[in-house]
Parts: structure tokens; C-alpha cells; sequence
């Protein structure tokens, strides 16, 4: 698992946070057991050739939006990190 980007300016509070996961639909499925909705972005559609755009593919088959926006508290972060460490401490 790594962050798409690894900080972010003074008073930013974005939407979301993607992250790169292996087994990332296994990790939203884990998650969304335990009442977390992280939802998946930019999926690439079938026409774009996989060939040709391998790390386009890559990233669209691996990321994962964790959600941190306003509504979140710090305990609720903490409580999403500890479950990602569990599922990923199970595998």
C-alpha cells in the first residue's frame, strides 16, 4: 500500500485520499464490512488498449480512495489505518 502522493499543502482537506493497495478489492470489501466506504476512481473503460498504456492500467486496477474529507474525526482515521493494517497483517 502507498500513498498516490506523499503530503499535501498547509489547509488542505481534500474529498478523499488514494492510495495504491494490492488486493484492493479485497481491502474495500474489508473495509466496507467494518462501515467504511472507500469508493474506487478512475476506472479506465475497455476501449483504452491495456497494451499501451500499462501503468495507466496499473494504477486503474489498484487504486483506492480513502475517504478523510470533513465529516471524519481523527479517531475515525485512526480507526480506518488500524483496519487496513489488520487486513493487510491477515494476508
Amino acid at each position: 500500500i502507498r500513498p498516490i502522493y506523499d503530503h499535501l499543502p498547509d489547509n488542505t482537506c481534500p474529498m478523499g485520499f488514494p492510495i495504491i493497495a494490492n488486493k484492493r478489492d479485497n481491502l474495500k470489501n474489508h473495509l466496507i464490512n467494518r462501515h467504511i466506504y472507500p469508493p474506487i476512481h478512475w476506472i479506465i473503460p475497455n476501449q483504452i488498449d491495456s497494451d499501451q498504456f500499462p501503468e495507466s492500467w496499473k494504477v486503474s486496477n489498484n487504486i483506492l480512495t480513502l475517504p478523510i474529507d470533513q465529516r471524519y474525526s481523527q479517531s475515525d482515521m485512526i480507526h480506518i489505518a488500524t483496519e487496513i493494517r489488520k487486513f493487510y497483517e491477515a494476508i
